[in-house]
């Protein structure tokens, strides 16, 4: 997204985020209890663009509400049969598929190590060329 950081009306949000996910390579969500993110996700459901969504899985350490907020997400995606993983304290990279399963997880810690970020070059570089 190349939009600098500017406060927008319910519209232009929606429009602009719908604009945005349609090009982007990856799309990176970081679950919380917004109206707004649960309109996003629902679009990306709708939308068919899960195999571009990395969903964070916020480790414990760093939010102590991490659990229930996945927990919360996770119910939401099963209305939409979007299935997500369970929570892991660790923390983890989440990857789906078009049809909204699991494709990989990857620890948190993949991002301490540089391994998450080869792993992600070779996994929407080939989706992008496809």
């Amino acid at each position: 997204m190349d939009r600098a950081l500017s406060v927008l009306s319910t519209d232009a949000w929606q429009e602009a985020f719908t604009t945005d996910a349609k090009t982007a390579a990856i799309i990176l969500v970081l679950p919380d209890d917004s109206d707004a993110l649960t309109w996003e996700l629902m679009q990306l459901v709708e939308r068919r663009y899960l195999q571009r969504v990395v969903l964070l899985m916020a480790p414990l350490r760093f939010d102590r509400k991490a659990a229930a907020t996945w927990d919360r997400t996770a119910s939401l995606a099963r209305t939409r049969e979007w299935q997500l993983p369970d929570y892991d304290e660790r923390g983890a990279f989440v990857v789906f598929s078009d049809a909204g399963t699991v494709r990989e997880q990857h620890p948190f810690a993949a991002l301490l190590d540089g391994s998450l970020a080869v792993r992600f070059g070779q996994l929407f570089s080939a989706a992008a060329s496809a």
